[in-house]
């Protein structure tokens, strides 16, 4: 088997379930609108097997192509940082962007921030809402919504993410019930400490040295997750640090929102919002390579709103991050985080370096946010 077929895993999961019962009750992880929108190649008349395989993909890569296009038509046909970004990031990822829907997400996040530097906050925030009801992650992104322009722009930004979030939200109610509007949230909550995660890193090192100690099984949520000693204190540890990290971001809200409006930009919003993405990734107690699309789409048009809005050192931690993670860890060697038996010190290695790019970008972000609100914020 080619080491690389195992990222089609998720499709035939997505096949296999909506096959087994219907779309309201079907893959109850997810949204209820981003299941509407993985049965739609089956409403046209797709069916199981290879047919509604391809059909995924072809929709992945549709998604793919139209934002690029979106990049292009914004940096005006020309060939920015921006562009170079999110195409590089691809083949740097690998074919797995083409067979998870992360990047819808993140590109309706990323276009909210481009709504947003155009002076169209009602867009903005019915297209972060509508990122939101495909994956929950852009969450955390909404209050930079609120960061350029006035009392106005803010209420029409809140409007745009109210009317949509009540729209989806009556939508997953109609298709699937009252529990969809939380069964997301519960099926995480019930989620073990996955192997990629951040916090399990240092029990994949002492695992490699003290194999009978710590071990991993495969969880409800497909993932291997680590059992043993001092594991329920990282998932503590690690939702410490999310609070912390939060008031640290908050910290720096607070100095954004009392910064001259020429400084409250939209490039502002894109920074703070990358910055929280990145904490939520560090601090949750699972990680899947696909989260990294999370990151792509708004650096990608980070890019667009500012001259220096992604410096090259930036480019090249995001892209190397995703390189690492596709070459020398995911999902070629996956079994060397999966079994003890497989572990090795040049992949966890390779984890370690990957892990410390993002911290790396998420303080580089941190401190390029400093810097911008540091004379306008102070009294």
């Amino acid at each position: 088997m080619v080491p690389e077929s195992g990222v089609l895993s998720d499709i035939t999961y997505i096949t296999r379930e909506l096959s087994a019962s219907s779309p309201a009750s079907a893959l109850p992880e997810y949204p209820w609108p981003a299941v509407a929108l993985l049965d739609l190649p089956r409403l046209l008349g797709a069916q199981d097997g290879l047919q509604f395989h391809l059909s995924l993909v072809a929709l992945f890569l549709a998604i793919d192509a139209a934002f690029a296009w979106c990049l292009w038509r914004a940096s005006e046909y020309r060939m920015t940082r921006g562009m170079i970004a999110w195409l590089a990031v691809g083949p740097a990822l690998g074919p797995l962007v083409l067979a998870r829907f992360d990047s819808l997400a993140g590109a309706l996040l990323a276009l909210a921030l481009l709504a947003l530097s155009a002076s169209r906050p009602a867009r903005a925030g019915v297209l972060a809402a509508l990122g939101c009801g495909i994956k929950l992650f852009p969450a955390v992104a909404l209050p930079a919504l609120l960061l350029p322009g006035g009392s106005r722009q803010r209420l029409a930004a809140i409007a745009g993410i109210a009317l949509t979030g009540i729209a989806l939200a009556a939508a997953s109610i109609a298709g699937g019930g009252v529990e969809r509007l939380w069964s997301p949230l519960a099926f995480q909550g019930q989620r073990g400490l996955q192997v990629e995660a951040f916090s399990a890193l240092p029990f994949l090192w002492l695992r490699h040295f003290h194999p009978s100690t710590w071990e991993a099984s495969l969880g409800a949520c497909r993932c291997y997750e680590l059992h043993g000693p001092g594991i329920d204190l990282a998932m503590q540890l690690a939702a410490f640090g999310l609070l912390a990290g939060g008031a640290g971001i908050a910290f720096l809200y607070w100095r954004a929102f009392r910064a001259p409006e020429a400084v409250r930009s939209a490039a502002l919003a894109a920074r703070l919002s990358v910055l929280a993405l990145i904490l939520f990734i560090a601090t949750n107690k699972v990680f899947s390579p696909q989260y990294l699309l999370w990151l792509a789409a708004p650096m990608a048009v980070l890019a667009l709103l500012a001259q220096d809005g992604l410096p090259r050192a930036d480019l090249w931690l995001l892209v190397g991050a995703c390189a690492l993670t596709h070459l020398l860890v995911l999902p070629v060697n996956y079994a060397a985080l999966a079994r003890v038996e497989d572990s090795s010190v040049g992949t966890l290695a390779v984890l370690l370096a990957r892990d410390a790019a993002i911290v790396a970008l998420g303080v580089r972000l941190a401190a390029r946010i400093w810097r911008d609100t540091l004379k306008t914020s102070l009294p």
